[in-house]
């Protein structure tokens, strides 16, 4: 069965790179594990960490009344405000900072979602760049698990690439002194 092949493929690799006899080529495709975790948790880590930052200066930032729309899809609504700061107009869509995949879920986004279309909101905007905006100035309540998953895909992806050197490092030593 292919669950018996499965596990006996795992044996015959762990055999090959734990013993100097039985392999003769590292598989290649092993030093690739580590770069999607690696660059997953980049790439959460980071724009959860900008998330953190924008949020802590929004509080310092100046306001400018805006105007609701509600968009109803098939299935999901979609909120978007406009906005007007020295006289350009400006839309977005971000109601509160730290906001990744389904926003939805998020309590801020849904007590904004109730309100009719055509509501006047207070929008907070960046002053050096007016175009970056938020409704609600703190994070959303999953702000932070997001970073702890960034994180966790960090220290996954680093574990994996260490013990990747090590047995790469053990390897190259073991088909030295065999001769090659």
């Amino acid at each position: 069965t292919s669950r018996t092949i499965t596990t006996r493929r795992r044996v015959t690799v762990l055999q090959e790179m734990t013993n100097p006899q039985a392999r003769k080529h590292l598989p290649w495709q092993s030093c690739l594990l580590p770069i999607p975790f690696l660059a997953l948790g980049m790439w959460l880590t980071w724009v959860t960490g900008n998330e953190f930052y924008m949020e802590r200066q929004s509080k310092a930032w100046p306001t400018t009344s805006g105007i609701l729309h509600i968009e109803v899809g098939e299935y999901r609504k979609e909120i978007s405000y406009q906005y007007r700061v020295d006289g350009v107009d400006y839309s977005s869509s971000r109601v509160v900072f730290g906001e990744i995949g389904n926003r939805t879920r998020s309590k801020e986004w849904e007590e904004v979602g109730c309100r009719p279309e055509g509501s006047a909101l207070e929008v907070f905007y960046m002053p050096d760049k007016p175009r970056e905006s938020t409704l609600v100035t703190q994070l959303c309540e999953k702000a932070s698990s997001n970073l702890q998953v960034g994180l966790a895909f960090l220290l996954i992806g680093g574990l994996a690439a260490i013990l990747i050197l090590i047995v790469l490092k053990k390897f190259t030593e073991d088909t030295a002194s065999n001769g090659g």
